[in-house]
């Protein structure tokens, strides 16, 4: 998902710097507040596979 103003809208300060980022990307877990500890292995897997499509 790319950052749009709508989102900054509706998100205070924190949505505002989020949208200032030119290439951003939202990868959803569905894991709560806490992925690290509910689902450590797919937010590592999440995380490598960010990584490597960053180059």
């Amino acid at each position: 998902m790319r950052s749009s103003a709508a989102s900054s809208r509706s998100g205070g300060p924190f949505a505002d710097e989020f949208t200032a980022i030119a290439d951003t990307e939202v990868v959803r877990l569905g894991t709560g507040h806490w992925p690290q500890f509910s689902q450590p292995e797919r937010l590592g897997e999440a995380l490598v596979a960010a990584i490597q499509r960053a180059g």
